[in-house]
């Protein structure tokens, strides 16, 4: 008589059931028959969809999984605090950035308000060498060095105040880009926050 899988089962069933340890010995003895060679496959089958059956159906332990509640609360609070300090971290940085900023702002007011009197006064200084031109006949040559150079003046003043209005438009975009990164920042916060 053949030995099969579903003989050998009910037989580590049995045995189970009665308390008594499964082993191939006792399984080969409860079928009153059958080779270790036989039953062995069959047996290492049957212990293998015990432990499945067991990992399914054992439910996790109350104090365990209260544990692991309380774990992963305090692993929230953490995150959640984490993420608290760095949105100050960059608060600070972005009040620290916006304050640069209109001080930058003002400095570049008053350059600018000086470079265009110096635009002002260069512009006065060519009127009045043509006025001298016209009243008091000064040589030619010496009346072209003069406008050379206050036209030279004009030139640099015009660069300067070309430059600052570069830098004006810079500072401007540092802020705006400083702004979405604080937006940003409070929507993660926001969402890391939760219901």
């Amino acid at each position: 008589m053949s030995i099969s899988k579903e003989d050998t089962w009910a037989a580590a069933d049995a045995l189970e059931a009665r308390g008594i340890r499964p082993t191939m010995k006792a399984v080969r003895e409860e079928l009153g028959s059958g080779s270790f060679t036989t039953i062995q496959p069959f047996m290492a089958a049957w212990n293998k969809q015990k432990l499945r059956t067991a990992a399914t159906t054992t439910p996790m332990p109350a104090e365990f999984a209260e544990r692991m509640k309380h774990l992963a609360e305090q692993q929230w609070a953490m995150a959640h605090a984490e993420a608290e300090r760095q949105l100050q971290v960059e608060r600070e940085a972005l009040r620290t950035a916006r304050d640069a900023f209109e001080r930058d702002q003002e400095e570049l007011a008053e350059s600018t308000d000086a470079a265009l009197a110096a635009l002002d006064t260069a512009q006065q200084s060519i009127a009045s060498l043509e006025s001298v031109v016209g009243d008091k006949g000064r040589s030619l040559d010496e009346l072209r060095t003069q406008l050379v150079v206050a036209e030279t003046r004009a030139e640099s003043t015009e660069r300067l105040l070309d430059q600052e209005r570069m830098e004006r438009r810079a500072a401007q975009e540092a802020l705006a880009q400083a702004r979405e990164a604080l937006a940003r920042l409070e929507a993660r916060r926001d969402s890391q926050a939760g219901p």
